[in-house]
């Protein structure tokens, strides 16, 4: 399966100017679109949640924050531990 073109890529929402790197793409039977930004791990040194935001709120730049088969393992991951809610 072809990944989602979008996955990687830097993203911001026009509402809130959150800003992340593209993580995950949830697409549901209503027709709905969502999309998880990551932001970096805070001064904390904890890791911030995934947000997740209606594909139509946010705009995309050209620019990869990081390529997909640069993340991937040889076997898909566990259940996600952000997925959206």
């Amino acid at each position: 399966m072809e990944k989602d073109p979008r996955l990687g890529r830097y993203a911001t929402d026009q509402i809130t100017d959150y800003q992340g790197t593209v993580v995950g793409v949830a697409s549901y039977l209503t027709g709905c679109t969502q999309i998880g930004l990551a932001v970096k791990v805070g001064a904390d040194g904890k890791i911030p949640p995934t947000e997740w935001f209606d594909e139509g709120r946010l705009t995309f730049r050209d620019e990869i924050a990081i390529k997909a088969e640069d993340v991937t393992g040889a076997e898909n991951g566990g259940p996600n531990r952000d997925c959206p809610r």
